[in-house]
């Protein structure tokens, strides 16, 4: 009982570990695109227009 407990525990700490690692993750890839977005706001390209 108590090596099942034991075992629990572990596999909580990597279940926590890994759903910690993809929010760092998916925070990092959130503020690159963000980032990526307010830099083409404030930089808009223009495109060339024919008459």
């Amino acid at each position: 009982m108590v090596s099942c407990a034991i075992d629990q525990y572990n596999q909580s700490r990597i279940t926590s570990s890994i759903a910690g690692n993809l929010k760092k993750n998916i925070t990092l890839e959130m503020e690159k695109r963000f980032g990526q977005l307010e830099y083409n706001v404030a930089r808009p390209s223009f495109q060339k227009v024919a008459f």
